[in-house]
């Protein structure tokens, strides 16, 4: 459809505001047959989608920018791949954003408008332009890394993967592919944390990472995994309080498998705390549920 939205790229500063207006003349309003962006999508909620869609066009023309996000919102989590959705969402955040008395207040919505395209480049320049009003310098990687830890503080997660990001883009770091590591298991992105962990082993492996690896496999029921990431973790450091914690939630998570997969996790990780002199985990519950060697052990 010729109306809807397209990101401007520009390359002077002095035209963002400018950019910005054009930009925002190009919202798209939808009409009631517009196509949407698959044919699985039930023709019902691509009909809200549509109406959501214009209403929050007509919210952003009269500067009510958060009842348009609300809409804008609602309609991508019904149809999340289709672009004009993105396209005026987008907006709406960097809209938003400009009005906010804070840059700290207004990087939370800039941030949201880079995830929904990073190539947006007006968002990234009142990103940049935020972050140096809270006296950082975007190409810095230890304040971009600061904005990050900032970010996670205050749980904006968004925010704290976006810097994180950005700061891994300026240098490769693995106590911070960690901490990215982190907050993808916050927002239950199992997959995305183990990509994370995997890549600060490689950069320099410690039993802390392997141990949020092993949490991250068995979030996933991949007890097997796990336990090679804890028995890992377990020979560079016995007694990290971390890998305990871990060690008594894998065998509670062990005891619920099947029968015919219970024998080998079980006696792994009943092994391992006993193995422990440092244990403090919960002993009576552990004594309870306690399982006798099975004859055919390997």
């Amino acid at each position: 459809m010729s109306n809807y939205l397209s990101f401007f790229t520009v390359s002077a500063p002095c035209l963002l505001s400018v950019c910005l207006l054009v930009f925002s003349a190009f919202l798209s309003v939808l009409p009631a047959s517009a196509g949407g962006s698959s044919a699985v999508v039930n023709a019902g909620d691509h009909d809200k989608v549509v109406t959501l869609n214009n209403d929050a066009v007509l919210a952003i023309s009269s500067e009510n920018y958060r009842l348009a996000i609300e809409k804008l919102e609602e309609a991508l989590r019904l149809e999340p791949d289709f672009k004009p959705i993105r396209s005026n969402l987008g907006i709406a955040y960097i809209k938003f954003a400009s009005i906010q008395g804070e840059p700290k207040e207004a990087i939370k919505y800039l941030h949201r408008a880079v995830l929904l395209d990073p190539r947006n480049y007006i968002a990234q320049q009142k990103l940049n332009d935020s972050i140096k009003e809270m006296g950082k310098d975007p190409k810095r990687y230890s304040d971009r890394a600061a904005v990050g830890d900032l970010c996670r503080k205050s749980a904006d997660f968004v925010g704290a993967i976006e810097e994180y990001a950005a700061s891994l883009k300026l240098k490769d770091d693995a106590p911070l592919r960690e901490k990215l590591g982190d907050v993808y298991r916050v927002r239950d992105e199992n997959d995305k944390a183990i990509e994370q962990y995997k890549a600060a082993a490689r950069i320099g492996d410690s039993a802390s990472v392997q141990v949020k690896l092993g949490q991250a496999y068995q979030a996933k029921k991949d007890l097997s995994s796990a336990m090679k990431c804890y028995s890992k973790a377990k020979s560079m450091k016995s007694d990290d309080p971390l890998l305990q914690e871990a060690l008594v939630a894998g065998w509670e998570e062990a005891l619920k498998s099947e029968p015919k997969d219970v024998d080998r996790p079980v006696l792994f990780y009943q092994d391992s705390i006993e193995s422990s002199e440092k244990f403090r985990g919960p002993k009576s519950i552990y004594t309870h549920f306690r399982v006798s060697p099975s004859p055919k052990r390997d």
